[in-house]
C-alpha cells in the first residue's frame, strides 16, 4: 500500500489504516507526502465496536478526501523553495514575490525532515521548473544522525529530473535532535537551545 501511495500524484487521496501506523516500523521515505493514516485499533482478531469506529473513520476520511480535493494548479509553472522559517531565512520574504511577478507559484517548504520530503518527492514527479534549496538543515541533520531528517536523497531528485537547481548552505550549521532525549555526547560541548 505505501509503494501504491508514493506512485501517487500530490493531490489523489491516499489513506492508510495499519496496527503500525506513526510507529518506528515505518520509515519516513515510504510514507508518501500526503499521505494520511490511522491506527487500526483492536481488530487484530476479527471486527468489533472499536476497530468499526476505525474504519468509519477511514471511510469518511476517503470519500471527504476525494469530494474535496482540490488538485494543485497547474496554469503557472512551479518553483519549489527550502526554507527554515521566515525569521531565519530573509531571503524568501524578497524573493517569493518578485518570481511570482514574473508568473511562477513558488511553494515554499519548512525544512523540518517532512518538509524536504515532500520537496524531493514532487521534484521527482517533475512538478517544478526549477528547485531553489536554500536551508540544508536536514542535510545537517542526516549526516549527524537526527532523526529530523528528509532521507538519504536530500538535493538529488531534481538534478534526476534534470530540473535546475540552485543550492545555498542555509541552516547548515544547524542540527536537530528530539527534546525527549539528552544531547548526544559529542555535542556537548557546542552551543544549544
Amino acid at each position: 500500500a505505501l509503494d501504491v501511495a508514493l506512485a501517487l500524484p500530490l493531490g489523489v487521496p491516499k489513506f492508510v489504516v495499519s496496527t503500525i501506523a506513526y510507529s518506528h516500523l515505518l520509515p519516513p521515505e515510504r510514507i508518501a507526502t500526503d499521505l494520511m493514516m490511522i491506527l487500526w485499533a483492536g481488530g487484530l482478531y476479527g471486527l468489533n465496536s472499536a476497530c468499526k469506529a476505525v474504519l468509519s473513520q477511514a471511510c469518511g476520511a476517503v470519500v471527504g478526501a476525494a469530494r474535496a480535493v482540490v488538485k494543485p494548479d497547474e496554469s503557472r509553472p512551479r518553483i519549489g523553495m527550502s526554507s527554515l522559517g521566515k525569521s531565519c531565512l530573509q531571503y524568501m520574504v524578497t524573493l517569493k514575490p518578485e518570481l511570482e511577478k514574473r508568473g511562477y507559484e513558488v511553494i515554499v517548504f519548512h525544512t523540518t525532515g517532512m518538509g524536504g520530503r515532500a520537496l524531493e518527492a514532487i521534484a521527482a514527479q517533475k512538478g517544478f521548473v526549477a528547485v531553489l534549496d536554500f536551508s540544508l538543515q536536514e542535510l545537517a541533520n542526516q549526516l549527524t544522525g537526527s532523526v529530523v531528517n528528509s532521507g538519504a536523497d536530500r538535493l538529488e531528485n531534481a538534478g534526476r529530473q534534470g530540473i535546475p537547481q540552485i543550492v545555498a548552505p542555509g541552516a547548515i550549521d544547524m542540527v536537530d535532535f528530539p527534546t525527549w532525549q539528552a544531547v548526544p555526547s559529542r555535542f556537548a560541548e557546542r552551543p544549544y537551545h
